[in-house]
């Protein structure tokens, strides 16, 4: 099924996606860390600057 998923031959929802990450034993904001190349994507920066001001 990941296979299917990564390879988009089959769609997920939300719900099942955040299951699938949560199987791997990450939480959904590392796996967007990792996804992201080891950066903290634009979107956490902004909220980084909005709620440490």
């Amino acid at each position: 099924m990941i296979s299917k998923i990564e390879h988009t031959s089959m769609s997920t929802t939300y719900e099942n996606e955040i299951k699938l990450i949560t199987r791997l034993g990450v939480t959904p904001n590392e796996f967007e860390y990792i996804s992201n190349g080891y950066q903290v994507s634009i979107k956490q920066q902004l909220l980084q600057r909005f709620f440490i001001s």
